[in-house]
């Protein structure tokens, strides 16, 4: 079991950790996994994020429940009992909870973990507390407070994490850590900038000493976009990258000029304000980490793409997207700079896009026309919709066919251009179409 030192365990007022938590089914779900551990001769710990926010007094919905036994059968049992469903993954010796507010909670089986090479997945092998917090990435992750028993509110500090939060730093627990997994440079970056950390000397040489033996590298595809993504859905995202290039991770990655920090840094400044009316709209979706992305490989051209396609994999609609903005950028830009394009040709030039591309040229292009455009199309233009369907034309007289699409575009566009607005605007439209002798001879 674990270490009795006293100089390394002290208690937290379990009271107090309670109230930190705030909601119900956490306090009642940490009394029942004190129950279980009684009945199953097993300790429970929380460990890692959740400990070192209550630390900081910042809310957290990080909560790993860290078993000094078998995690997956704890979990499940957990689960039978509460009625809350459980997922395992046998090769991880992990579970994970799902709570009736659907918040999700990781059962993990103590463990050390064994690296046979370099940015491998690690062998895992059940373990004692000790062992567990010995593999975690940085010390201020390496707090864990136990959950049952008479020992229930103590707390572990192996590894000098209290200090380190309280110094304000970023530490590595061992030299080798960012060779056996590369990831926690990106989540070094992370923790930091969060938190507003400094990564403290040793451990940025340590980062310094992977990226020469081409550590970030040797990760696969799958776990390097997933590093890559995870900075992208942090807060300050750009700050993130400046430090991930300072490091020199962004150059092992990314040929020079594929990408641009600037541009990220547009949605932190003053720019993105003038278009929070977009971002509240209920009638657009966005996908915040999307739109980072786009804005990130802006400069980016086609064959630099092709070249970053073989070093990240990103799923179907990521991947189109970038590749629609690049394309449309290439092609069209020039058009959507002119000043005398109606709401209809505005509308077919924008309506293949998807909504994050466009919001991308609007934030990235520095040109009063393209953003006005983009505006007029996402609040106004792509919500227009027309009342005539093909049974009003069949009621007109006009047989079925190819026609039947060449009018509704050309009604629609009249609506775009606001030349007609109600359901008999568009009837009477599509009579004085029908006196043209073209729309006579197709309509035959």
């Amino acid at each position: 079991m674990v270490n009795t030192d006293k100089q390394c365990q002290r208690r937290i007022d379990w009271n107090l950790f309670l109230s930190y938590i705030k909601k119900d089914e956490y306090v009642q779900l940490l009394s029942e996994i004190d129950a279980l551990c009684q009945s199953a001769g097993c300790n429970a710990y929380i460990v890692g994020g959740a400990v070192r926010d209550y630390f900081l007094r910042m809310d957290s919905c990080d909560m790993d429940i860290v078993i000094e036994g078998n995690g997956m059968i704890f979990a499940k049992s957990l689960g039978e009992k509460l009625n809350y469903i459980v997922k395992t993954y046998e090769p991880f010796l992990t579970a994970t909870m799902q709570l009736p507010s659907g918040q999700k909670i990781d059962f993990i089986t103590s463990r050390k973990e064994v690296y046979l090479k370099p940015a491998a997945l690690p062998i895992i092998i059940p373990a004692g507390l000790i062992e567990d917090l010995k593999r975690r990435d940085f010390s201020i992750n390496s707090l864990a407070i136990q959950l049952n028993g008479r020992d229930k509110g103590r707390f572990y500090d192996l590894f000098g994490g209290l200090q380190d939060l309280k110094d304000k730093k970023i530490r590595i627990l061992h030299d080798d850590s960012f060779l056996d997994d590369p990831t926690r440079i990106f989540r070094a970056v992370r923790y930091a900038v969060r938190l507003d950390f400094k990564i403290e000397k040793h451990t940025k040489s340590l980062i310094a000493k992977a990226l020469a033996e081409k550590a970030v590298a040797s990760l696969s595809s799958e776990r390097l976009s997933n590093s890559f993504l995870s900075v992208l859905s942090e807060e300050k995202t750009a700050i993130c990258m400046e430090e991930l290039n300072r490091l020199g991770v962004l150059a092992e990655i990314f040929l020079q000029g594929s990408f641009s920090i600037n541009e990220l840094r547009k949605m932190d400044d003053d720019k993105i304000i003038r278009y929070n009316v977009l971002f509240e709209s209920p009638g657009i979706s966005c996908d915040p980490v999307l739109l980072k992305l786009l804005l990130f490989f802006f400069p980016c051209s086609l064959s630099d793409w092709q070249s970053i396609k073989r070093v990240l994999s990103f799923d179907k609609k990521y991947s189109h997207c970038v590749l629609q903005m690049i394309e449309y950028r290439e092609k069209f830009m020039d058009t959507l700079q002119q000043s005398h394009l109606s709401p209809a040709e505005v509308y077919q030039l924008l309506r293949p896009l998807y909504t994050e591309v466009i919001l991308c040229l609007l934030l990235a292009c520095d040109h009063l026309q393209i953003e006005r455009y983009c505006m007029m199309f996402l609040l106004d233009s792509q919500h227009i919709k027309l009342h005539v369907t093909g049974k009003d034309l069949l009621n007109l007289g006009i047989k079925p066919g190819e026609i039947y699409g060449i009018i509704l575009k050309q009604v629609l566009a009249a609506k775009l251009d606001h030349k007609i607005v109600t359901y008999e605007d568009e009837i009477a439209y599509v009579r004085s179409l029908l006196e043209n002798k073209f729309y006579q001879d197709l309509s035959e």
